[in-house]
């Protein structure tokens, strides 16, 4: 059996706040997270909105992100385990960091502030520019200025441009072949540029239809219908199953 997933990109509820202008998106402090396919040529990149904690997250259960699904099939050709899922955020002002996990733990490079500062911020400035008014960028893998050329290339997978290096700042999306799922855990780091062992601030859950979570100490349960107009970045949908 071959099982191939429809990628279904998410496009913003609402691109305007009170005051009518468009809101920005790719900035300081907003939680970044990249998908990408290992053997394809595209990742797609969702602002997910303001979410950097500094210590542990106890809140309830809550959907990141304000979208709904919309969009083409980048990832069409991919099976679930040819995704990866990677989270950060950069505070440039404070000098803090955060990047994706796993559960037991994770530790930052010494004198690797500057080099994920310069590389975080170069990424996000073009997903801006390619996103336009959207929370939303798909771009190809080859670019000059993405996650795989920027943050990997040089230092490996999942090490974010050598800030983390273990290499272990990704996940893949295997797990919701068979879950429904897949957790990853966000670490924060308040002192970025001396190696310093990570405090796990959030649960972050990535689900097969599309929305993310951050799961607190306590989960309460969501309606479908808030699930629905909260669907997070990417609508991994429309698994198809042929012979």
């Amino acid at each position: 059996m071959k099982r191939s997933l429809l990628f279904l990109a998410a496009t913003t509820v609402s691109l305007f706040g009170f005051s009518g202008q468009a809101m920005a998106y790719f900035t300081d402090g907003s939680l970044i997270q990249v998908v990408y396919q290992t053997n394809g040529g595209y990742e797609v990149a969702t602002d997910l909105g303001a979410f950097h904690p500094t210590t542990a997250y106890t809140g309830a259960t809550q959907t990141l992100g304000n979208t709904v699904t919309a969009g083409s099939g980048v990832f069409s050709t991919a099976t679930w385990g040819d995704l990866r899922v990677a989270y950060f955020v950069k505070q440039a002002s404070t000098s803090d960091a955060w990047t994706s996990g796993p559960a037991t733990g994770q530790t930052s490079g010494s004198r690797k502030w500057v080099g994920y500062q310069s590389a975080t911020t170069s990424v996000m400035s073009k997903y801006a520019t390619v996103a336009g008014i959207s929370n939303q960028a798909i771009i190809a893998k080859t670019d000059s200025q993405t996650y795989n050329t920027t943050l990997t290339t040089m230092a490996g997978a999942g090490g974010f441009a050598g800030f983390i290096p273990a290499l272990n700042g990704e996940t893949s999306l295997a797990d919701i072949d068979t879950v429904g799922y897949v957790d990853s855990y966000l670490y924060y780091y308040n002192t970025p540029d001396s190696a310093l062992a990570g405090t796990q601030v959030a649960k972050l859950r990535t689900y097969g239809d599309g929305h993310t979570e951050v799961v607190g100490a306590a989960p309460v349960p969501i309606p479908a219908p808030i699930f629905l107009l909260g669907s997070g970045l990417m609508a991994l949908v429309g698994i198809k199953r042929k012979k």
